[in-house]
């Protein structure tokens, strides 16, 4: 981590209400769960925004088919979010077709994620980098940039998920601005155990589609106990 800054939750959040943008549900526990307990721990407000709805982990199923496998994914996020302090009225689910979010219109995208902002109070923007190689992270990012070019004084921050797993020059591909490491040790247990709540992702729920997704073992032992990653998007907030 020699090229990458120290960071304390101040620094993230500047203890002001923050919001979270997940492409999928378990995006804002591998990327931020240690962020989101720090923050909880400390009574800064959290709400994180599911983009979509996560159904094309396990394309095949017909036991999880017609909806089913969106609503156990939407479970398993509120589930996981309590293990890091946060309530069911924490989130928001958006619905949007996993993988198709980029086919949805991005002003009718950005106005749902602006509303958000708007009743939390939200100067804080958290979203998938738009480095991590899946089309519905690259589109979350970029209804990030413009949901905080719409809104004066909003601080935008990307964290790294694919792209943090497969590829070690992931610190310089985010451009010039220095990465900043958040440290959480002191919450590796919760994130852990939020990591876990996602079952359907981790080959524990959905047995009729031998091809679907689910997290090596390693994956889920790199986001449980390294640092989390954070890189500036648009430093707006005033220093």
């Amino acid at each position: 981590m020699t090229d990458a800054t120290p960071a304390l939750l101040h620094d993230l959040t500047g203890g002001d209400p923050i919001v979270i943008l997940a492409p999928h549900p378990d995006d804002e526990s591998l990327g931020c769960g240690g962020l989101i307990a720090a923050c909880r721990a400390s009574g800064i407000a959290v709400h994180v925004i599911s983009m979509t709805d996560g159904a094309a982990s396990h394309p095949n199923s017909v036991q999880w088919g017609n909806g089913r496998l969106a609503a156990q994914r939407r479970a398993e996020m509120v589930d996981a979010l309590a293990c890091l302090g946060c309530t069911a009225q924490d989130v928001t689910f958006l619905g949007h077709p996993d993988a198709k979010l980029a086919s949805v219109d991005p002003q009718l995208v950005c106005d749902q994620v602006a509303a958000v902002c708007d009743r939390l109070g939200a100067k804080t923007l958290f979203a998938a980098s738009s480095q991590d190689p899946h089309c519905d992270h690259e589109a979350t990012a970029a209804v990030a940039e413009t949901v905080a070019a719409s809104r004066p004084g909003t601080q935008l921050w990307f964290y790294p998920v694919w792209s943090r797993w497969h590829n070690r020059d992931h610190l310089s591909a985010h451009g010039p601005g220095t990465p900043r490491v958040f440290d959480t040790r002191a919450w590796a247990a919760a994130k852990h155990r939020a990591i876990d709540a996602h079952a359907s992702q981790l080959g524990r729920i959905v047995k009729d589609d031998p091809s679907g997704f689910a997290m090596d073992p390693d994956f889920v032992r790199f986001f449980t106990i390294e640092p989390e990653i954070y890189f500036e998007g648009t430093p707006c907030r005033p220093k």
